[in-house]
């Protein structure tokens, strides 16, 4: 039987409360003395058998441990316990099953005597003829074997000298076991518990103090080896962290959607976490992940990249968990089988004690397996270095603190907007952050709003501390996670895209608009989303899961700029900044630059469209506005205000009884280009009239209709309006990721705005013609 969990000790179920951790805690108790190995003792009850083990720390060296773990299980077999032996890196564990208590204390006389005895001629034969028979896996580098060593499997490290020998050398490998390298566990009732205690009572005092302890790596290890041709491996290992933050770690890391494994995915070669282990060792534990993937060679630059991110996952994990002692007991209590449990229990004994050398001082671990399309593979260890320290480039950040607010925010978004959007694409990205917001909000405590805009779309990311004790600094990392979430996970998936295009379908209108998306492409010389960031009814309609996939990976690697807002100091926002950053490094976030958007010439003139049953408006007159860099300007949001008021310029034109039934004016679009667009709702035959009355308010406005009472009425309302959106944190989110304001609007520029805009000739104007 494999015993590899033993050493492993990999993610278990989570425990249960501090009370069944109390519990379960008193039902396991360590004897130490100075001059007889260690004994564990667990109380259990409902086993047909007890379980017993024999554990032994070996420092000398891997073969020294798979040696005498040989000795060991021989020298206590020919004694007449039916023995099974496990060897590790560091040590070895010997385990058997017994029915009566005096098995108990026979199995631990056997084997404290086969540990103390000299050895002789012929247990060095029957070692060398095991050893023969059934040599230990050697490694194919160095780097595999001292990965394998820091997770507990036994792999030799490729050795030129030949075979190996035994004569002479198996003595001094068991004289430097000590006293303190050894330790006994029984698992059973209370009367085989004593009867283990009363055997090792009656062992004699050991002499031999063991010799002294050094660690198994003094500096990082990273390298590589062939592997199968379109199969990649890769093994990430860190030695030297405290026993259960590590199992706590591995626990965390292995859940199926945990960040390490999105993480991963989300770069090149988009990795699979196939597996996630801790070891216990003296000194320190071990926290290891494997992980595979398929394709082609990658960059030696590409892998080590990977490893780097993994090991900033698991770095990062490590030093933010905060377990109590629950979490080693229960991997005693986890084991079915008793002699499983007895194995682990010894182990612990000598390993769980250990605290680790500090995240400071991990060891990392590397191995690759692979083909790499460059060359020479040694550049592996340069390049991680240099991947460990790299920041996520072209990235803006912008940082505010408001004191004593609630809420953590983060807006993380491109300032491209819908520039690389055509007729065709037009609404893409805006389902695509929408679509990752809705699979990935509320998890954590965390809420995700998509923000659309023409200019600039992303995810607004932001929630209170979730506990009376979680810090400042953990919110921010607990929301900059879920904001890299949403963004680094594959998808969204295609339900989750069709509740998105549902959602936005409705925001839109209540049904197809074929006037007003045929008055966007004119107006937009094909790119309606330059106007409108949502697209049209039909392209919206039109957009497959695979393109909404496709453009939130490309939105990701784009140009970015974040934004956030914390609610207790500086050093709370540069947590929650860095921990993002990191994640996105993995993706080779923020790297791209803007689409340029080409100046367009509106396709001015009237046009008549047919519609069958219902259509969206009887008439609507787009306009062409001139833009600002900060997006549509002051003098366009005034105009919209005027032309909508309850006694504004639209009811003014419009006001004679039987023209119209509603009519209202909307200022759309961006920096590449704005437009007013008036939609009109004629009463039967009057639409022709309806459209004359609106040119000719247009052509009062462009003759400077506009007067210091509107100005003032406009000013009023708009600040009114932007005091409430700034009493809302995302408002002041939204405005320190602008950074600038928009320049304020006055009278004059407003007249300015209307001769240019208003020129006739430059609306274009569709007619709706409804048909049965």
């Amino acid at each position: 039987m494999s015993l590899v969990f033993v050493l492993g000790c990999s993610a278990a179920p989570r425990g249960p409360g501090p009370q069944a951790a109390a519990l379960a805690a008193s039902r396991v108790h360590q004897q130490q003395s100075a001059h007889r190995p260690r004994l564990t003792l667990v109380e259990r009850e409902g086993d047909p058998q007890r379980g017993l083990a024999l554990a032994v720390h070996v420092g000398t060296s891997p073969i020294a441990a798979a040696a005498l773990a040989l000795l060991i299980e021989d020298r206590m077999r020919a004694a007449g316990v039916e023995a099974a032996g496990h060897a590790s890196p560091s040590g070895f564990i010997v385990y058997a099953l017994a029915d009566r208590a005096r098995e108990v204390a026979r199995f631990i006389e056997v084997g404290n005597r086969a540990l103390v005895i000299p050895v002789t001629a012929s247990d060095v034969d029957r070692v060398a003829a095991r050893w023969r028979s059934a040599p230990p896996r050697v490694a194919r580098s160095v780097s595999e074997a001292a990965v394998a060593q820091c997770s507990g499997e036994l792999s030799l490290v490729p050795a030129p000298e030949g075979p190996v020998g035994f004569s002479g050398r198996l003595e001094d490998w068991l004289q430097t076991v000590g006293v303190g390298d050894v330790a006994f566990a029984v698992v059973g009732s209370r009367e085989h518990l004593e009867a283990g205690q009363d055997a090792l009572a009656r062992l004699a005092p050991w002499s031999r103090l063991g010799a002294d302890w050094s660690a198994p790596f003094e500096a990082d290890l990273i390298g590589s080896s062939s592997g199968v041709a379109g199969q990649l491996s890769l093994s990430v290992a860190l030695w030297g962290a405290p026993a259960a933050a590590a199992i706590a770690s591995a626990e965390r890391l292995g859940e199926p959607e945990s960040l390490l494994s999105v993480r991963l995915a989300a770069g090149f070669p988009a990795w699979q976490v196939v597996r996630v282990a801790s070891n216990l060792d003296r000194g320190g534990a071990c926290l290891r992940v494997d992980l595979q993937a398929t394709g082609s060679a990658p960059t030696a630059a590409a892998v080590a990249g990977s490893a780097a991110d993994a090991a900033d996952e698991l770095e990062h994990t490590l030093s933010r968990i905060r377990p109590g002692p629950w979490v080693v007991t229960k991997q005693v209590l986890a084991m079915e089988g008793p002699h499983q449990a007895a194995a682990v229990a010894a182990w612990q004994a000598l390993n769980a004690s250990a605290e680790g050398v500090g995240t400071r001082s991990l060891r990392r671990i590397v191995h690759y397996a692979g083909e790499l399309s460059t060359r020479p593979p040694e550049r592996l260890a340069e390049l991680f270095t240099s991947a460990l320290a790299r920041r996520v480039r072209g990235l803006e950040t912008k940082r505010g603190v408001e004191e004593g607010q609630g809420k953590f925010w983060m807006l993380l978004a491109t300032p491209c907007g819908t520039s690389a959007e055509d007729a065709v694409t037009a609404g893409t990205l805006a389902l695509a952050l929408h679509g990752s917001a809705l699979a990935s909000s509320s998890r954590s405590g965390v809420t995700l709003e998509p923000w659309l805009n023409v200019d600039a779309m992303g995810i607004l990311a932001h929630s209170a501390a979730t506990t009376p004790y979680e810090s400042p600094a953990a919110q921010a990392e607990r929301v900059a996670e879920a904001l890299a979430r949403a963004l680094l996970t594959a998808g969204p998936p295609p339900d989750v895209i069709v509740e998105s295009r549902e959602f936005l379908l409705d925001t839109l209108a209540d049904g197809p608009t074929p006037s007003l998306s045929l008055a966007l492409r004119q107006t937009s010389a094909n790119h309606p989303s330059w106007l409108e960031p949502r697209g049209t009814w039909s392209s919206l309609s039109a957009i497959s899961s695979r393109s909404v996939q496709l453009r939130r990976e490309s939105f990701v690697r784009g140009k970015l700029r974040l934004a956030s807002l914390g609610n207790h100091d500086p050093g709370q926002v540069e947590s929650g900044e860095a921990r993002l950053l990191n994640l996105l490094r993995s993706a080779d976030a923020g790297q791209g630059e803007c689409a340029s958007r080409r100046v367009v010439s509106p396709v001015a003139g009237k046009y008549r469209i047919e519609a069958s049953g219902r259509t969206d408006a009887d008439a609507i007159i787009s306009v062409p506005l001139p833009t600002n860099a900060r997006g549509l300007s002051e003098e366009a949001v005034w105009t919209e205000l005027l032309m909508n008021r309850t006694d504004g310029w639209l009811y003014q034109a419009l006001q004679r009884p039987g023209l119209v039934s509603t009519a209202r004016a909307r200022a759309m679009g961006g920096a590449g280009i704005g437009a007013l667009v008036i939609e009109i709702h004629a009463v039967d035959g009057k639409r022709e009239e309806a459209v004359a009355q609106v040119r000719g308010l247009l052509a009062r406005l462009r003759a400077g209709a506009a007067t210091a009472i509107d100005a003032r009425n406009a000013q009023a309302h708009l600040a009114r309006r932007e005091a409430q959106r700034r009493l809302n944190p995302r408002g002041r989110v939204v405005d320190l990721w602008y950074g600038t304001p928009r320049p304020a609007a006055t009278l004059e520029s407003l007249h300015a705005l209307h001769r240019l805009a208003f020129e006739p000739g430059r609306e274009v104007v569709v007619l709706a013609e409804a048909t049965d």
